[in-house]
């Protein structure tokens, strides 16, 4: 529990500029505008996101964030407002509490409190209308935990929407769709995530991601920039060395050496 005196102790009681440059070493995407509004810091979300990201890289066996001395100053936005007559507490506490950070940030409390694969879950959230969203949030509970409980929630959205108490309007019913086997005797995928990758692909992915201790942001991107086959090639030959310092890198460097091999070929029958 994110308890207000756990909280204060959080990167030891460091605020503002210096509470930001903690968190950018475990965000490098971090925005200092969605924590710094009217010349003010928002220290108690800072600590809030500090705490889920921390609790996230952890879990997925990231590698260490890189030293504080490496992190910049970030440039901090000007105050366009007229004067200090406006920074009431009420209006900063609107302000900060609005926006798509502020959705995101609702929406990490919810899978870290359910304890759900943080991939999937966030794909099946961010795919809700804003009140649907909430309203899953709010009535949502899994006594299941990981990928399982990620099922649950996904079944959960599904009956929702089809009941129409998520809409107020009950979806048409779905004709099933049979079951189809391929020759091989490997069932065909019925469904797809939005990135056009199946459940059991995206699972494979993050056990892969996990089990090199990969940075989860760039090694998913660099998986996803590859074809079926050749990100199967990838995951199926790649392992991190033990004596690595940064096996991201050493993902990246595996993936290019893979790239100039299919294209030698290629290379040597233009030149004949």
């Amino acid at each position: 529990m994110l308890t207000d005196d756990y909280l204060a102790n959080v990167c030891d009681g460091k605020t503002g500029l210096e509470l930001f440059r903690e968190f950018k070493r475990l965000n490098s995407e971090a925005n200092v505008e969605d924590y710094y509004k009217m010349g003010m810091w928002n220290n108690r979300t800072l600590r809030i996101d500090w705490c889920l990201i921390d609790a996230h890289r952890k879990e997925a066996g990231a590698p260490a964030p890189p030293p504080l001395e490496d992190v910049p100053l970030p440039k901090l936005p000007e105050n366009k407002f007229p004067g200090p007559t406006l920074l009431t507490p009420a209006f900063l506490q609107l302000v900060q509490n609005r926006g798509p950070a502020a959705e995101l940030r609702e929406a990490a409390i919810f899978i870290s409190k359910n304890k759900l694969d943080p991939t999937r879950s966030k794909g099946l959230l961010m795919d809700l209308p804003l009140h649907e969203r909430r309203q899953v949030m709010e009535t949502f509970k899994s006594e299941q935990v990981g990928f399982e409980a990620t099922d649950d929630l996904e079944a959960f959205i599904k009956e929702k929407k089809e009941s129409g108490s998520l809409t107020g309007i009950k979806a048409e019913p779905l004709v099933a769709t049979p079951k189809v086997v391929a020759t091989n005797g490997a069932r065909l995928p019925l469904a797809q995530s939005p990135s056009g990758l199946r459940a059991e692909d995206l699972r494979a992915m993050a056990l892969f991601i996990a089990r090199n201790k990969l940075d989860p942001s760039k090694s998913k991107a660099m998986l996803l920039k590859l074809g079926p086959e050749r990100r199967k090639e990838v995951m199926e030959g790649f392992s991190a060395s033990a004596a690595t310092v940064d096996s991201t890198d050493e993902l990246e460097s595996y993936i290019q050496s893979m790239e100039d091999l299919s294209e030698e070929p290629a290379i040597k029958k233009v030149k004949v």
